[in-house]
This record gives structure tokens, sequence and C-alpha cells, in this order.
């Protein structure tokens, strides 16, 4: 994932080991290639991972700060003292840096980071004596320690110029550096990443739900449609007629009218 603790460590006071992983540069570059079309997500045990480093710093950065407000006296939160590590903390990285690209050849460069460290050496001294003007006179022979806020080292307020060199341009120094641009890098990566997989899941649950309301007025209408379009099943038939059967025949009438007309018996004379 291009960065191991266990690497930068490698022989500090933070030495970490072996580690466990295994480092091969014709894996890596399997890994690269085949991490265009899949996200595996090791990216993300690597944020983890590095976090554990960083969070357990900071913890001995505030813990080294507790223990110095309590041994120190409070005349190193002053200005003027802060204004001496900011100076001090400046030469030693330009000093770092004018040595690193020296040794990559870049002879011009270097000179011009040197005249700027002697620009800083000489702001520095002026403000030591400004600092010293601000001090009793008990308090002199007291050394000024602060907590370097990348690494958790002590510095002194009095380091020469090559104990801060060596300090800035060492190996857990800019260890910690590196842990905290690939930390920073990648949690961007992943705020980045759940992002668009967040705006993803919308833009498909939009989609859904418009499918869903396109849908609705079709399943509302359907039913009327079909009533509108289909053709009548069967005609409705008229009530049926009862017929007589042959047999029946209407109620006869036994009166002597009747039957003097069928011939029963003979008309009675008026």
């Amino acid at each position: 994932m291009g960065l191991c603790p266990h690497e930068l460590f490698n022989n500090t006071k933070m030495d970490l080991g072996p580690c466990n992983k295994i480092h091969e540069a014709a894996l890596k570059a399997d890994f690269e290639l085949a991490s265009k079309n899949r996200d595996f997500g090791y990216d993300i045990d690597q944020m983890e991972h590095l976090q554990s480093f960083i969070k357990d710093c900071d913890r001995k950065i505030q813990i080294a700060k507790k223990r110095l407000e309590e041994t120190q006296d409070d005349h190193e939160k002053v200005p003027e003292a802060q204004a001496v590590h900011d100076l001090a903390e400046q030469i030693g990285k330009k000093l770092a840096e004018a040595e690193a690209v020296g040794a990559e050849g870049k002879v011009d460069e270097s000179i011009q980071l040197m005249k700027e460290v002697d620009d800083l050496k000489a702001k520095k001294r002026l403000a030591e004596d400004v600092y010293r003007e601000t001090l009793p006179s008990s308090s002199l022979q007291q050394q000024k320690l602060r907590v370097c806020e990348v690494c958790a080292a002590y510095l002194s307020l009095y380091d020469n110029d090559r104990r801060l060199a060596d300090h800035f341009g060492g190996k857990l120094h800019m260890g910690f550096i590196k842990i905290r641009d690939r930390l920073k890098e990648l949690q961007d990566g992943v705020a980045k990443k759940r992002a668009d997989r967040e705006m993803e899941r919308m833009r498909r649950r939009e989609e859904r739900e418009r499918v869903v309301q396109n849908r609705v007025p079709d399943l509302v209408l359907a039913p009327s449609l079909a009533q509108e379009t289909s053709l009548p099943t069967a005609i409705d038939p008229a009530p049926a007629r009862e017929v007589p059967r042959e047999d029946s025949h209407p109620p006869r009438d036994h009166g002597p009218d009747q039957e003097a007309k069928e011939g029963l018996v003979a008309p009675v004379p008026a």
C-alpha cells in the first residue's frame, strides 16, 4: 500500500520488529492493476492501522505536555519563548532539507537553503536575547523543554543547530510525517468513496421512486380502461313467458248455462 510503519521505524526507539505482511514488488504491481477494476477495501484497513499509531502518538504528546506543565514554570508559555521554539524548528527543518537536496546533487538549492538557515540563526539569537530578559535569574539555569507536535519527542530551547537538524531530519520524525500525510490522503480518499457511494445510492433510490410513481397511474387506470374497451360477454335474456301446456284448460264453469251450452242438459225454457 506504499507505506509500512515497520520499515519506517526500523532501528529507532519505536522499532516494531519485522512486518507480518509480504513485501513483494510483483504482488504490489498485480494489486495496483487489479484495483483499477475492483475496490478491495485495503485502503480502509491501512487507514485504521495508521490511525492507531497516530492516536498513540497524540496520546503521548498530551501526556508529555501535561508533565511539563507540572514540572516547569509558566515562562515557557510566553510569546518570546514560543518565538525561539518556532525559529529553532525552522532552522532544523531547513538544515535537514539542505542536507537531503545536497545528497541528491542539487548543490545550488542546498546553498540557497543554507543562506536561509543563516538568516534564521541571526533571528534566533535576537529572539533568545529578548527571551532571557523576561526570565528571572533563578530560572536561567533550568532546562527549557517542549514536546514535538509530530513525534512526541522532547526538544530543548537551548538545543544547537546540529541537534535540531538531527531531530527534524531523523528517521523517527520523518516517519511520523509520512504516516500523517499518508493517513490524511487515505481519509480523503475513503471520504470521497463513501460520498460517491452515497450519491449512487440516492440516485438509485430516486430512480426506483420515479419508476413506482410512473406505474401507479397505470395501475389505477387499468380497470377503467379494461371496462371501457371490453366487449359484452352476453346479452341479458328477456324474461321467458310461461307457455301453457296442451292438456291444460281454463277452469270450467259448471253452472246451468254452461252445461246446456255443452249439451249436457236440456235448456230450461224461459
